[in-house]
């Protein structure tokens, strides 16, 4: 195999560069018992739950989440998920969602 001209190789390295960058969707949907939980996606609120279908952005090469649920007089639950499926559009996310639902402990009084 021959190796590549150099005005083959910049076109090539800058599409590689841009790949690198892209980021992953993620689809999640969040229950909990008890409901009406705050939801944290790394360190970040988006919801109470049910969260219904939150979609997140996560680098391609580590689709990886911290997520936190927490509620008055229960015990925070923090998971970290490291998704399969990232998907490069929001409409292939929303085709193959990411269920979660969640069982809180009492806090002890």
């Amino acid at each position: 195999m021959r190796p590549l001209r150099p005005s083959r190789r910049l076109p090539l390295l800058l599409a590689l560069l841009a790949l690198a960058g892209c980021k992953a969707r993620i689809a999640l949907e969040v229950e909990s018992e008890p409901s009406g939980a705050n939801v944290f996606v790394n360190d970040a609120l988006v919801g109470r739950t049910p969260t219904g279908v939150l979609i997140l952005e996560l680098p391609k090469d580590d689709p990886t989440a911290a997520i936190t649920l927490e509620k008055l007089d229960w015990k925070p639950l923090t998971m970290l998920i490291t998704f399969a499926r990232p998907h490069d559009t929001e409409e292939a996310a929303r085709a193959d969602v990411n269920r979660y639902r969640l069982t809180l402990q009492p806090r002890p009084q």
